[in-house]
C-alpha cells in the first residue's frame, strides 16, 4: 500500500476535524480527539510515522465510547500506519475492527465509510486476497454510485483499482472495460468542471469523449443517461435547443428504460420542461412536469407493494 493510497482527501480531513467536538459560539475550541487527530496528520504528511502512530493511539484514547463513530477513521489510520511499515497482522486486525465498526456508526454512503472500504480494498489486493479485496471494492462502488453527484475522483479510483484486481488475477477484458469507465468517469468530471467555468467548448468536447466510452462500455445505461443530460444542460446555456432536445431525449429513453420512474427521471423532465418553455411548448412543458410532480410524490410516498420491491 502507498502513501497516497493512505491519505485521506483533504475535504474528508477538513469535514472531520470541523464537525466534531464542542463549539463555542464565539471561539472554537479543538476538542482532545481533533487536536491528537490533527498532529497525527501533521506527523503523517512529513513521514514521521512513529510520531503520527502517537498521535493516532492518543486520538483513539480520547474516545470513550466504543461505538463512537470518530474512531473509524481514528482506526482507518492506525491500519494504514501498519500497513506502511510491514506490519501486516495487526493491520489486518485493526481494518477488521474499523469495518465492523463502519457497520453500525456510519452510513453505507457516508464518504468516510466508502474510503474505508476502498482503502482497505488495497490492503487486501496487495496481499493478493482477491477474494476479500473485490468483496469491498464491490460494495464500495455499489455504495458511490448511489450518491447523488457519484462521478468523483474516488469513483474512478475504486473503478481503476477494481480494474488492477481483475488485471492481476488474468481477467483482462473485464479490467479493460473498468479502466474504460474509469475514464469515462474522469471526463464526466471535466467536462463539468469546465462547465461551471464557462468553458463550453471544452466541456462539450470531454462530455462526447465520455459518451463515446460509454456507449461502447456500458451502452444503455444511467450513467450515459447523465452525460447525455448533463451535454444537454450545455447545449441549453449555449442556445442550442434543436442540439439540448436531442440529448434531452435521449436521456429520457435511457432512464426509462434503465431505471423507470425514478429521481434521476424526474430531474431530468423538469429540465427539459424549462428547455420547452422557453421554447414557447407550454402544453408539452407542462406535460413534462407533470411527470416529473408524479414521479417525486411516487418516490416519496411509495405504496406497500413499491416500497417492498426498492432496494
Amino acid at each position: 500500500m502507498s502513501i497516497h493510497q493512505f491519505l485521506l482527501p483533504s475535504f474528508l480531513v477538513a469535514a472531520l476535524l470541523s464537525s466534531c467536538g464542542p463549539h463555542q459560539d464565539s471561539a472554537p475550541q479543538p476538542s482532545p480527539w481533533q487536536t491528537h487527530y490533527r498532529a497525527g496528520e501533521e506527523a503523517l504528511q512529513q513521514g514521521d510515522y512513529p510520531q503520527a502512530q502517537q498521535q493516532y493511539e492518543a486520538a483513539r484514547g480520547d474516545l470513550a465510547d466504543a461505538a463512537d463513530p470518530r474512531l473509524v477513521p481514528t482506526l482507518q489510520r492506525l491500519a494504514g500506519l501498519q500497513a506502511l511499515q510491514g506490519r501486516l497482522v495487526p493491520a489486518d486486525s485493526l481494518y477488521r475492527l474499523a469495518l465492523s465498526l463502519a457497520q453500525h456508526a456510519l452510513s453505507p454512503l457516508d464518504p468516510q465509510h466508502i474510503l474505508l472500504q476502498t482503502q482497505a480494498a488495497a490492503f487486501y489486493l496487495d496481499l493478493k486476497k482477491y477474494a476479500q479485496a473485490e468483496s469491498l471494492y464491490t460494495q464500495a462502488l455499489a455504495q458511490q454510485q448511489q450518491l447523488p453527484d457519484p462521478r468523483t475522483p474516488q469513483l474512478a479510483a475504486i473503478l481503476d483499482q477494481l480494474a488492477d484486481l481483475y488485471r492481476a488475477q488474468g481477467q483482462h477484458s473485464l479490467a479493460d472495460s473498468l479502466s474504460k469507465s474509469a475514464m469515462a468517469c474522469k471526463f464526466g468530471a471535466q467536462a463539468y468542471e469546465s462547465y461551471l467555468q464557462g468553458n463550453y467548448p471544452q466541456a462539450e468536447t470531454f462530455y462526447r469523449r465520455a459518451i463515446a466510452i460509454q456507449e461502447k462500455t456500458v451502452g444503455d445505461h444511467p450513467d450515459l443517461a447523465r452525460s447525455c443530460r448533463e451535454l444537454a444542460m450545455l447545449y441549453q446555456a449555449r442556445g442550442d435547443s434543436p442540439q439540448a432536445e436531442a440529448f434531452y431525449r435521449r436521456a429520457i429513453a435511457i432512464q426509462e428504460k434503465t431505471i423507470g420512474d425514478h429521481a434521476e427521471l424526474a430531474r431530468t423532465l423538469d429540465n427539459y420542461a424549462l428547455l420547452l418553455r422557453k421554447s414557447k411548448r407550454d402544453a408539452e412543458a407542462q406535460a413534462a412536469e407533470d411527470r416529473a410532480r408524479q414521479i417525486r410524490h411516487t418516490d416519496e410516498h411509495p405504496t406497500p407493494d413499491q416500497s417492498q420491491e426498492r432496494p
